[in-house]
């Protein structure tokens, strides 16, 4: 009985563990996409990929950047609003995220465009 449901919980983790690498992935290889149409200075379609990649259901060590991204992308197109939204979620969601600095400016460039 003990061999058994060891067996299942292998299994089941490592069915788990793969999953987990498969969206992993995919998700980079979504960010680097989102990445190419902002490195492009298609701001728009950069936003609406990032925004799609911001989302709860993703919790990878790439997701704050997606919201950093897809912030700037904001600001670029002017919706100063959709930008400073992106950058409270973020805050919210990695409070400790290493380039919060980063995310200081952007606020501060938002102001300064609000006046």
């Amino acid at each position: 009985m003990k061999k058994l449901l060891l067996g299942v919980l292998l299994v089941a983790s490592s069915y788990s563990f793969s999953q987990a690498q498969s969206n992993l992935s995919e998700y980079e290889a979504q960010y680097q996409k989102a990445l190419l149409f902002y490195q492009n200075n298609d701001f728009e379609k950069a936003g609406i990929a990032f925004s799609q990649l911001s989302n709860l259901r993703f919790n990878n060590p790439i997701v704050p950047y997606s919201y950093y991204f897809q912030a700037l992308a904001a600001i670029k197109v002017g919706k100063y609003a959709e930008a400073e939204a992106s950058l409270q979620n973020l805050q919210l969601r990695y409070p400790n995220w290493e380039k919060n600095e980063e995310v200081a400016y952007l606020y501060a460039t938002i102001a300064f465009e609000n006046k």
